[in-house]
């Protein structure tokens, strides 16, 4: 009996050892029959080249970090593991370190050049724009670089804000604000439709050592400094407080000043009342020019106004809504 349940167990041990044995050799087979390649040499390579080359020869990359060199430009490899010429098999991870360029790098020059283009090559060259300084120069065009510091070809850190100087292009031309007090109002608009300055505000005020509708003040003063554009304020003479109640319940104003350019728009003033449409003006403006018109108060009545074909703005004039107010 005992003799049989030890032949038992040495049977057993024969068979473990021998499972054993066949897991090991078939394993070692598996791992054998596996692809190896040799790693190639990625040192000072485009990382876009070496991603490819990797790829090819089933192996992955893996980027360990980055760091300035003075000798490989940005984004070339620096570093790589396991090292090239070593025998790797397929579905391994080769682990590289990018190089951030040099710490310092000379400064491109963006003289003349557009604000928007320099603020492009700055960011591809790991730089920025501090907040510029605009001033009016008449040899460079608006938005176009006068000078910068530091200067082009000095050395500059990477990350290090420019200080540059943009042109808001020539300075707008410039008026000396005429005397207009003594003037009639029919007569300061007509000299203006001629300028290039416009009427703003229109105020009235009892005067009776003028005539009706004379100017009698305005801002700014005359011989100030205006640019091309700009906006007079007015004061006009009402002999007394039942004229200028009347005169100014009696009439809107309605204005429209082309935006300044070079092309002329075509402009429509469309006036409806009482079910009848009548064109105020439906004809070609230069630009800048401006329109006046003075609309009898009504109690309902709209006024349209079309740029181009295109209804920019609508008016109601209500007088019943005003009165009630």
């Amino acid at each position: 009996m005992v003799k049989k349940i030890i032949k038992i167990c040495f049977l057993i041990i024969i068979f473990v050892t021998a499972a054993v044995a066949g897991g090991y050799f078939t394993l070692t087979f598996i791992i054998d029959s596996e692809s190896t390649v040799i790693i190639p040499d990625l040192h000072s390579k485009d990382v876009v080249y070496a991603l490819e080359l990797l790829t090819d020869l089933g192996l992955n990359v893996k980027v360990k970090g980055s760091e300035y060199n003075a000798d490989i430009p940005k984004n070339y490899i620096v570093f790589q593991s396991p090292d090239a010429g070593n025998e790797i098999k397929q579905g391994r991870d080769i682990r590289i370190t990018l190089s951030k360029g040099p710490k310092t790098l000379p400064v491109p020059n963006l003289k003349n050049m557009n604000l928007s283009q320099a603020n492009i090559i700055l960011d591809e060259n790991d730089l920025c724009s501090a907040d510029p300084t605009f001033a009016y120069h008449d040899h460079f065009d608006k938005h176009r670089i006068i000078s910068h510091y530091p200067l082009a070809g000095s050395l500059a850190n990477r990350g290090q804000c420019l200080n540059m100087l943009v042109s808001l292009g020539s300075r707008p031309q410039a008026f000396l604000v005429p005397e207009l007090s003594g003037n009639s109002l029919d007569v300061v608009i007509a000299t203006f439709e001629q300028s290039r300055l416009y009427i703003g505000e229109i105020r009235s005020e009892v005067n009776t050592d003028f005539p009706e509708n004379m100017i009698i003040g305005q801002d700014p003063k005359p011989g100030s400094r205006l640019e091309a554009g700009a906006s007079i304020n007015l004061s006009i003479s009402k002999l007394t407080a039942a004229t200028e109640q009347a005169w100014s319940s009696g009439l809107w104003l309605f204005r429209y000043r082309a935006d300044p350019g070079f092309l002329r728009q075509h402009v429509r003033v469309l006036w409806t009342r009482l079910g009848f449409a009548t064109d105020l003006h439906n004809d070609l403006i230069t630009p800048g020019s401006e329109l006046w018109f003075f609309i009898p108060k009504e109690y309902h009545s709209t006024i349209r106004l079309y740029v181009d074909g295109e209804l920019i703005k609508t008016e109601i004039m209500d007088l019943f809504e005003e009165k009630s107010r």
